[in-house]
């Protein structure tokens, strides 16, 4: 699935919403946005890193304007898969830099 990371500051969503939560690969707790009426994911943050919101590129009205800078978890792309060209490919999610 498609992503991109903006400023969570920035972001806003209206509509109804239903919210999941699950624990990511670090162990974070993440929480994952849908529609309500339709089940869409729309967005998803992880207590890790409360700064960005994630959110799903098949909900953007215009997705041609976004180029991937990246592709995480290639190590469970199925075979047939080919990722598109991006400066950065990891095998599963990279470390945040330590500060």
């Amino acid at each position: 699935m498609s992503a991109l990371s903006v400023p969570a500051q920035s972001f806003s969503l209206t509509g109804e919403t239903v919210e999941f939560h699950r624990t990511s690969e670090s162990g974070s707790p993440v929480t994952t946005t849908h529609c309500k009426a339709c089940g869409t994911r729309v967005c998803a943050q992880s207590a890790g890193n409360t700064a960005l919101m994630n959110v799903f590129a098949a909900t953007l009205d215009e997705i041609e304007n976004y180029r991937p800078i990246s592709n995480v978890y290639l190590c469970d792309a199925a075979a047939w898969i080919d990722p598109p060209e991006a400066l950065f490919n990891f095998q599963k999610m990279p470390e945040r830099p330590k500060r």
